[in-house]
This record gives structure tokens, sequence and C-alpha cells, in this order.
């Protein structure tokens, strides 16, 4: 398998905005059972903890 990097994407998302209340879950919930995003389980991909960082006080 050939690594790809350094490319530009374009992503569509299509609903239907009448069967759409709240549209955050909508996206929430297609992303969560989209195969595209399975990579993220990989354990590999967990870079960051909650102690990264400095947090912002506004």
């Amino acid at each position: 398998m050939q690594k790809v990097s350094e490319k530009n994407v374009r992503v569509c998302i299509f609903f239907d905005p009448e069967e759409t209340d709240n549209e955050d879950s909508l996206y929430l919930k297609s992303i969560s059972n989209n195969p595209a995003f399975d990579f993220l389980n990989d354990p590999a991909e967990d870079i960051y903890s909650l102690t990264d960082g400095t947090p912002i006080n506004d």
C-alpha cells in the first residue's frame, strides 16, 4: 500500500434539511458511523492527552 500525503481533498456531506432538527447531532451521527474514520480507533492515533497544552482562560 502506497502512502499518499500532502494532497488536497474535497469533502461533501449531503443531508435532507427537512429531517434535521439538530445539525450538530446529525453530523456527529454521520461521522461516527462512517467507515472512513475507522482509523481513529487505532491507539497510535491517540497522540494527545488531557495534560497537553495550556488552558484557555477567557
